[in-house]
């Protein structure tokens, strides 16, 4: 009889146990991704539209925060094409460094869309854990297997 009550003590434990193991490894897991997104989620673009009264222009500025503690990486800005001319993307940057306030980059530039209309832009960037990062027009953030920008080489054929 207390064999039996032993064994089902043990057996008890044993999932206790495991069911303990299983939520602490979700839990470290969980953990590990933010980890990994920490610094990817305080970088982000957008423009600002403005009406310049003379002449009367639609204007839109490129804004670049990084607002985390470490420079970030070949950052390029892109927004869908026709709303700026003929640049819909930004030459890429070397590194964009931490800062307290979004900095503009570039000239305002005549856009070509109603003042109401928002403009998505698409930012990727290298972190400096080295992992690569697209936040798309719809915002949300999207780590990548590798740079977005090179291009695989053709196979021989």
């Amino acid at each position: 009889m207390i064999a039996i009550g032993t064994l089902a003590a043990v057996l008890v434990a044993l999932v206790f146990g495991g069911v303990e193991y299983y939520r602490g490894t979700a839990d470290r897991r969980e953990q590990a991704t933010e980890r990994r997104r920490a610094q990817a989620t305080l970088v982000n673009a957008w423009l600002e539209v403005h009406i310049e009264p003379d002449p009367p222009e639609l204007l839109a500025e490129y804004r670049i925060h990084n607002a985390s503690a470490a420079p970030v990486y070949e950052v390029v800005v892109s927004i869908p094409a026709g709303f700026m001319g003929d640049a819909p993307r930004l030459e890429p940057w070397g590194m964009l460094t931490p800062t307290d306030r979004p900095r503009v980059v570039g000239e305002p530039e005549v856009v070509h869309f109603a003042d109401d209309q928002d403009v998505q832009l698409e930012l990727t960037f290298r972190d400096a854990a080295g992992l690569w990062w697209r936040r798309g027009t719809d915002g949300i953030l999207h780590e990548l297997p590798g740079n977005p920008h090179v291009t695989a080489p053709r196979a021989a054929g």
